[in-house]
């Protein structure tokens, strides 16, 4: 209890429009909270009909106010007296902390003030209530309506049915009228955890409904007592019948509405054990609560029923399961014959897992102690997969949606194993020749064919051993499943496969497999007769392991398990032919498989050249897996290898019945291209129409594909020309690197529009650019003194030691923000790697930004936040950051700044005096009144960004021209000696006139001394510079530390989170407008 008097707890129930059922929050373990059921103080709601009777008006409204109100809702409350004779508790509730449940009810009409009795019973917020009474009357609300007619069109017409003059006869038509569909209703009364009363809405009709499948322990027999309870309170506690909620039901028809709880009734047998703790379940989960419920049937009694399905959070449940994973309830067969098979599948899965934790009403039960149990009526018809060895295959279920769990099911053959010999020393060991040939054999009949499946029995076997476990063991073990498989010998008339060849029999007939001599109780193949026969045949023809005869010893040259070095010398004799046959042994992912290619008698990993999937946990790269599990694995294919990576893995194509498979992936949209290497594939033009239409149609990993941004895969052989877009440079961040937007790309104008409308809570007090005068925004940007002869001075010390104090850079992928249905800062917390709205300090805005790291300000939380949408940074307190919308996410709109790189040459790094100079200068040329430029894609790098921490985004390798100029930005860099040729690089011959010419502007910034060519060393950078008397005010504003680039490792982030947060830059701020 609180100090100021009150209690707290939860609404479970709302019997009327003046009463609620209130139960504790605070509970021990396992047992069942204490509730009280409190009448509001001081008013008094229409009662709802008795039996034969009619409602109050407005009596169903204003009970529907009241629960839609607070069903499920803590509350607030304090009893203000109780009544003497019955002992019914009025008080004084409360919902959200200070709102007054009574005078809601009141305000809305739906209840009137009491005249006041003695003075113990006098509520002290009367004189509000009379207040909002008198407003209610005024406005015509609720009872006050002035509409004519309001009152009796409020009055429920009850069916027929609902007055107890339903029959079974009746009950069964209107079951198969509504059969399988989803009926809205209310629960009204819950008679035990799998029985519950509901009223369907809007036909008002009242039913007993059995939850279908399942049955949940009995609470007892029970005995009303007339004379329990005073006939002054018979209007507040009973329903239209006039029966209290714990009487025997003698038909499913027979009652309206029950009170929750019944203080007038007594347990003549006591409740099944947890048959309390099932009903609470089912009372918290679905009383007074809107459910859907689907009718399956009726028994020869005429009694309903159903399943019932809840609502959490958007997001249907279904009460029987919930029951029985809770071990509150059981699996009963004969009324989930009712229900769909999928259904069934569930509620028994569910029953089993419990059962295995013991939960409940499962304590202490011990399974039967057996080896193997039978398993009934499964049957099913697939395409085989994978062959896992000679005796297990797994099949693909023609029923079961590729991509299912549940689709690939694992199926070992009967009655069989493998063929063992003893040797000299008594031990039996395993044939392998005969285990590879069995494999060898199932492989080359059964892959990518459709067999018919029976399953038999299922066999609980040693993990470590393989043999079966002791009957009493259940350590270190697991459950097999057998069956028998049969090859379809023709299709009859109505399309169904007809029963072949035993693929078991095959085996055992060819010698291949030896039979399995089962003990009496054991379960068994259902053709065991046929399987000895088999194998007599086979002993007597002395066929497969029964000849005795010794075997070569296969050797297989495994380049998987080899260092890459090793991989690598094997290039050059896998490239003697220019196509191999091989077997596609396992799958790595989409893109990378473990082949056995036969003649050459070698193992070796392989992948698609220039073709990449989703890695592991991204999205589609399980399809990817799938996908090529179905159509290549354990197939013949062929393969041309054209390269080795530095990891030994194969780099080239591969085809499938003369399918190329990169292209198959490529237009199922599982796969994208990368331009590095590109240009030695010779069906390159294939692999790039293939990703096109994908692209065209938005197909899986180009959902989210815009034209706007896509950048082409560089130049191919026999192209010269060069992806080139016009660009508006937002924040230069040093080292010849800079964030721009592409123009054209309209979806930084139509957030900043969404992000404009909307209103915020608690909006922090507006603040003036001027406030800020160390930050300079693209919106105000500040006069410039240009640099004379292209001279550039040192920046002063104030602003070296802003560029030396950096920040780290982020590694990952930033998460998609929760999408928080209130704009009110106060209901999140962001952290470290979070996607949020931040308001952009000179002007107000708001705009997407990631948190980078977190510091205690003077006032409150502080924020070094990165603008993702324009490359910059700055700080802001907690009270200017709000949740991103989920419309707004990363996932959705990825970050709009986009990362670049002048080509071909080399910047100094930011801290170095040169690099400030050059950062410097490349802001007064770049940050020009969004001044576009010209820019050619040379490359993109995804190494680079890596390297340095920009997250697995890519960086564009540009040149970059203003139109205005008569050379490339490049060039200005190098002739002013901010920058050199890029040294050791691969310069292709279509390049290597475009870096002639930039050696001239070299030559020229050596000669002049300029830049990092001062000193007479040519080539080294001037480290010494001490020039430090340039004017402050001809000073650009410093470019700011590397903020990350498109695309963040969320791991690293996370595992970054308990590192020394360094501290934040003051001068950090965002160039959006």
């Amino acid at each position: 209890m609180a100090a100021s008097g009150l209690l707290r707890g939860k609404v479970k129930a709302v019997p009327s429009g003046d009463t609620l059922v209130i139960m504790s929050i605070e509970k021990a373990p396992d047992t069942i909270p204490q509730e009280k059921s409190i009448t509001l103080s001081s008013i008094i709601a229409p009662r709802l009909a008795w039996r034969h009777g009619t409602d109050e008006p407005f009596a169903w409204e204003s009970r529907e106010f009241l629960r839609k109100l607070c069903i499920g809702q803590e509350v607030n409350f304090k009893v203000d007296y109780k009544l003497p004779g019955s002992g019914r508790e009025f008080g004084m509730v409360y919902l959200s902390g200070d709102k007054n449940i009574a005078g809601l009810v009141v305000a809305q009409g739906f209840a009137k003030v009491k005249e006041q009795g003695h003075k113990g019973e006098v509520s002290p917020y009367v004189t509000n209530l009379l207040r909002l009474e008198e407003i209610a009357k005024d406005q015509g609300l609720g009872r006050w309506s002035k509409e004519h007619g309001a009152a009796e069109a409020s009055v429920r017409i009850l069916p027929s049915s609902t007055m107890g003059e339903a029959n079974p006869s009746w009950v069964k038509d209107f079951v198969s009228e509504k059969k399988g569909k989803a009926l809205k209703a209310i629960v009204e009364q819950v008679r035990d955890g799998s029985t519950i009363r509901v009223c369907l809405i809007p036909s008002f009709h009242f039913f007993q409904v059995y939850i279908a499948g399942v049955q949940a322990p009995s609470m007892g027999r029970r005995i009303f007592i007339p004379s329990a309870v005073p006939q002054a309170e018979v209007t507040n506690n009973f329903d239209v019948n006039g029966k209290a909620s714990g009487e025997a039901q003698a038909s499913p028809m027979g009652t309206l509405q029950k009170p929750v709880a019944s203080a007038v009734t007594y347990s003549e047998t006591p409740p099944d054990r947890y048959g309390k703790e099932a009903k609470h379940f089912t009372e918290t989960k679905v009383l007074n609560r809107e459910v859907r419920v689907i009718l399956e049937g009726t028994d020869s009694f005429g009694n309903m029923f159903a399943s019932v399905y809840s609502s959490d959070e958007n997001t249907a449940k279904d009460l029987a399961l919930e029951l029985v994973e809770d071990g509150l309830a059981k699996y009963v067969e004969w009324s989930a014959s009712m229900l769909g098979a999928e259904t069934k599948i569930k509620l028994k899965n569910a029953e089993l897992q419990a059962k295995k934790e013991q939960l409940r009403i499962w304590t202490g039960f011990q399974p039967p102690a057996t080896n193997t149990r039978p398993i009934h009526n499964q049957k099913f018809t697939g395409k085989v997969i994978e062959v896992v060895n000679g005796y297990c295959i797994i099949v693909a279920d023609d029923i079961v949606p590729a991509g299912s769990p549940i689709a690939e099911r694992r199926v070992n053959f009967s009655s069989i194993r493998p063929p063992k010999l003893v040797d000299s020393s008594g031990e039996s060991k395993t044939i392998e020749h005969f285990a590879r040939a069995s494999k060898e054999f199932l492989r080359t009949r059964l892959i990518g064919k459709q067999v018919h499946v029976s399953m038999e029995y299922s066999r609980r076997i040693n993990v470590s051993s393989g043999h079966g476990a002791d009957k009493t063991n259940t350590v270190d073990t697991r459950v097999l499943d057998y069956g028998s498989v049969f090859l379809p010998s023709q299709v009859g008339s109505s399309g169904n496969l007809l029963g072949g060849a035993n693929v078991a029999e095959l085996l055992l007939s060819r010698g291949f497999a030896d039979i399995t001599r089962h003990r009496d109780y054991e379960e068994r193949s259902h053709h065991y007769d046929a399987l000895l026969a088999a194998y007599s045949r086979a002993e007597k023809a002395k066929k497969g392991y029964h000849a005795k005869k010794d075997y070569p010893v296969s050797h297989m040259n495994d380049l998987t398990m080899v260092p890459a070095k090793k991989a690598r010398d094997f290039l050059h004799l896998l490239q003697r032919n220019k196509r191999h046959s091989a077997i596609v042994e396992y799958i790595f992912s989409g893109h990378r498989f473990k082949l056995t290619i036969p003649n050459e008698t070698s193992t070796i990993a392989f992948s698609f050249s220039c073709v990449r999937c989703p890695g592991k946990n991204e999205p589609y790269s399980d399809d990817a897996i799938a996908l090529m599990r179905r159509l290549i694995l354990q197939r013949d294919v062929e393969i041309e290898i054209e390269a080795v990576d530095r990891t030994g893995t194969f780099l080239g194509s591969l085809w499938e019945s003369k399918n190329n498979m990169a292209c198959i992936l490529l237009e199922a949209g599982l796969a994208k291209l990368s331009s590095f290497g590109l240009d030695r594939i010779s069906n390159a033009q294939t692999l790039i129409r293939a990703e096109k239409s994908a692209q065209q149609k938005k197909l899986k990993v180009w959902e989210n594909y815009n034209e706007v941004e896509a950048i082409p895969h560089g130049s191919l052989t026999g192209q010269n020309k060069k992806q080139t877009f016009k660009v508006v440079v937002s924040e230069v961040i040093g080292g010849g690197k800079f964030y721009a937007h592409i123009v054209g790309d309209r979806r930084l104008d139509n957030i900043q529009q969404q992000f404009a409308s909307m209103k915020f809570k608690d909006k922090s007090d507006t603040l003036k650019a001027e406030d800020f005068p160390y930050i300079q925004s693209r919106d105000t940007p500040s006069e410039v003194v240009q640099p004379k002869n292209n001279h550039v001075d040192p920046l002063p010390s104030r602003w070296s030691s802003l560029f030396k104090d950096k920040v780290e850079t982020l590694k990952g992928e930033v998460p998609e923000a929760k999408d928080l249905s209130t704009n009110d800062p106060s209901l999140f917390d962001p952290t470290k790697g979070d996607v949020v709205l931040a308001q952009f300090t000179p002007n107000n805005s708001w705009k997407r930004a990631m948190i980078v790291s977190e510091r205690e300000g003077l006032m409150e939380r502080e924020f070094l936040v990165f603008y993702i949408d324009y490359g910059n940074q700055e700080i802001v307190t907690y009270s200017r950051l709000r949740p991103l919308p989920a419309n707004q996410s990363t996932s959705l709109i990825p970050p709009l700044a986009k990362l670049f790189r002048l080509a071909f040459i080399t910047v100094p790094n930011i801290t170095d005096n040169i690099g400030e100079q050059a950062a410097r200068y490349l802001s007064m040329v770049l940050l020009d009144n969004e001044k576009e430029f010209k820019a050619t894609v040379e490359e993109r790098d995804t190494k680079e960004s890596k390297q340095e921490g920009h997250g697995n985004g890519e960086v564009l390798v540009v040149t970059l021209f203003d139109e205005d100029a008569e050379s490339s930005i490049n060039a200005a860099m190098l002739e002013n000696g901010f920058a050199e040729i890029e040294r050791n690089r691969l310069v292709s011959w279509g390049n290597r006139a475009t870096i002639k010419n930039l050696e001239k502007f070299q030559e020229h910034a050596k000669k002049e001394h300029r830049g990092i060519w001062r000193v007479r060393n040519v080539g080294v950078p001037d480290k010494s510079a001490n020039d430090t008397n340039a004017d402050d005010e001809d000073l650009l504003a410093p470019a700011r530390a590397q903020p990350p680039s498109r695309g963040f490792d969320l791991s690293d982030l996370i595992a970054s989170k308990s590192t020394k947060t360094p501290k934040p830059r003051r001068d950090h701020h965002a160039r959006g407008g």
